[in-house]
């Protein structure tokens, strides 16, 4: 399965604990489908984080996305950590029952040659 898009979600260095992010609506194409889905989150404080990649000063933020395509529904709920000029650098998804799905870690940063 493939999917495409992109979400923006702008990042405040000084934003207080569960302060909350702007709302998003977005589509979300996988293969020939489109979904309706919708993301709110929250601030969640400063953290830092120690990856392979190196240690970084984080900004935590709690995710809720919902997505609709016909009869079917869906909700996610995730953690990210965000690295000032890096970007994700930890991200923790979860079950609608709390229980960790998917943890992903930032591995390494390579420069782009020009190729």
């Amino acid at each position: 399965m493939h999917a495409e898009g992109r979400i923006s979600i702008p990042i405040k260095e000084n934003a207080g604990m569960d302060e909350e992010l702007p709302p998003c609506k977005y589509t979300q194409k996988i293969g020939p489908m489109r979904m309706k889905a919708s993301l709110e989150g929250k601030y969640k404080g400063k953290e830092r984080v120690h990856t392979p990649a190196g240690d970084f000063d984080c900004i935590k933020i709690y995710t809720e996305s919902k997505a609709k395509f016909m009869l079917f529904s869906e909700k996610e709920y995730s953690m990210s950590w965000y690295a000032k000029g890096v970007g994700i650098v930890k991200e923790e998804r979860y079950n609608k029952r709390g229980k960790l799905q998917e943890n992903m870690t930032l591995e390494a940063i390579r420069k782009q040659g020009n190729n």
